[in-house]
């Protein structure tokens, strides 16, 4: 497989987890859609909500920030040098490399008694320097060598991992399935497979990897204060956003205008964290604080104000216009006064808090209470991962070997002046054509069109090694007509198949189709 075939078959399966959240449009036309995912979740880590797939892999970035930091806590290094509120605020921080930035990274170095040569980042105007300042006093307070801090075998970035696994598997995250990752470098082994180091961010560090789901669930931690160092993680930020980010940045503006209600972090690629330390306007859910992460597919911030507002509002925060528009980028045309584009947000707020399935409120269970039963429409994200993933075992069991239960969608279309009157749509699978339905448009039948549009169908099923081609029409119908007339046959009656009617199965052997009279 070549590298362009692999990245090619990776976004494929990146891709069906997301869903429309955004587009631009002008006037009623759309520009631009902003493809992505949102996942909402309660204290206990059930989904209480969201958009997209919640399972789908995400390097989190410098959403993963709190969490790096609040390993200085728990490693001892924060108690060691005296380690204040405001750089713990810093170390969350992608900050803007503005004076009051720059004092308090300053600051804890010379109490380090680094130098800021030290930093793998860079100068300490540098949007990391917080994060790195804090890594290295984690070294220094283990006793390990500043020289590398960076390596993910190093004991900071291992220290840092550990801090993160205990909090997915301490917690349990209710529901949560991160799975293992290929290409993972992780060697932490606590909760294995639900978090991971992989991969280099731009500042120098190993990146944390983690599920969609597990990502809000540990913003969820972070607004509830699950520890005492995610307490202090917490407060940190909420006193000292401007050290977060910066004046006029979207996760600055959301702490400091929110009073206390929206906990925020941003991360590069199109990531925003979010946490409320209590969705007390969200009536009868019981979930008290909640975390959410937002995902742009194409790593644009471009959508993100709008989502974001989608998102705070569906949490029962209500914030005003401001907060959001004064961190839109600014095209030419809106500098020169002129508004032609505008950025509309798909997102429902009811979608992303919807009441939680009566069997994880403590619906049906068994007698142990570990297992309940939910009703569902059968095309939810998991329930198709779930199936994906157990079928190659289950058919092992049956067939002695895996089998690629692949339907390739397929169909041909006639059209008439851009107007299409016929359609034949069908799948593959398994060296099995099956045709699903066979429609020529009123005032064409009679034409030969439906007997073309299947003559194509089985020059395809020929092409592509299918043995057979299969099909579903009413017993005794015209349609079972047409078919037997063009050498199909019935394989067996289906009782009451659909609406009451009984059904047959036709069938045709692709050896025979030169032999029979079309």
């Amino acid at each position: 497989m070549t590298v362009g075939s692999y990245f090619c078959r990776a976004a494929t399966l990146a891709e069906s987890g997301y869903e429309p959240l955004a587009v631009m449009a002008r006037g009623t036309l759309v520009e631009s859609v902003h493809r992505g995912a949102i996942v909402c979740v309660d204290a206990r880590g059930r989904v209480a909500g969201g958009v997209g797939d919640p399972e789908g892999a995400l390097l989190l970035r410098s959403t993963a920030k709190p969490f790096q930091a609040l390993a200085v806590i728990e490693s001892g290094a924060a108690e060691a040098f005296s380690i204040g509120q405001d750089e713990l605020a810093v170390m969350c921080g992608s900050h803007a490399g503005r004076p009051e930035h720059v004092k308090v990274v300053g600051r804890l170095l010379e109490r380090l008694g680094c130098s800021c040569e030290a930093l793998v980042c860079g100068p300490l105007t540098h949007m990391c320097s917080g994060k790195h300042a804090g890594m290295i006093a984690m070294a220094l307070h283990l006793g390990a060598a500043i020289e590398g801090y960076e390596r993910v075998e190093h004991p900071v970035q291992q220290e840092i991992g550990k801090t993160i696994a205990r909090l997915l598997d301490a917690g349990g995250g209710e529901g949560s399935a991160g799975e293992a990752r290929a290409g993972s470098q992780t060697t932490f082994g606590a909760a294995e497979g639900r978090s991971a180091l992989a991969g280099r961010d731009s500042c120098g560090v190993p990146i944390v990897q983690t599920s969609l789901r597990d990502a809000a669930y540990l913003y969820a931690l972070l607004a509830c204060g699950a520890t005492d160092g995610l307490a202090r993680i917490r407060d940190a930020m909420l006193a000292f956003p401007q050290l977060v980010a910066g004046e006029g940045r979207l996760d600055t503006n959301l702490m400091k205008m929110s009073d206390g209600r929206v906990l925020a972090k941003a991360g590069a690629e199109g990531i925003m964290g979010l946490g409320f330390p209590s969705a007390s306007g969200v009536q009868g859910d019981g979930l008290g604080a909640s975390g959410s992460i937002i995902k742009i597919a194409d790593g644009s911030a471009r959508a993100m104000p709008s989502v974001v507002r989608s998102c705070v509002a569906a949490c029962g925060v209500e914030l005003a216009e401001d907060v959001f528009t004064h961190t839109r980028p600014r095209s030419a045309e809106a500098v020169r006064g002129l508004y032609p584009g505008e950025i509309v947000s798909l997102v429902e707020p009811g979608s992303l808090r919807r009441p939680l399935p009566a069997s994880l409120q403590g619906g049906d269970t068994d007698q142990a209470g570990d297992l309940t039963v939910a009703m569902g429409r059968g095309d939810e994200k998991d329930v198709l991962r779930f199936l994906r993933e157990e079928w190659p075992s289950s058919d092992e069991e049956t067939f002695g070997r895996p089998l690629e239960w692949v339907a390739e969608p397929f169909a041909l279309l006639v059209r008439r002046r851009r107007r299409i009157v016929g359609v034949l749509r069908g799948h593959f699978t398994g060296r099995v054509g099956s045709v699903d339905e066979l429609m020529v448009g009123k005032g064409q039948r009679g034409t030969g069109m439906g007997s073309m549009l299947l003559a194509r169908f089985e020059l395809e099923a020929e092409a592509r090694a299918c043995t057979r081609i299969v099909l579903r029409a009413v017993k005794d119908s015209q349609a079972e007509s047409f078919y037997h007339d063009r050498g199909y046959h019935r394989e067996c009656i289906e009782w009451s198949y659909e609406f009451g009617f009984d059904y047959v199965r036709l069938s045709r052997e692709l050896g025979a189709m030169n032999t029979s009279g079309q």
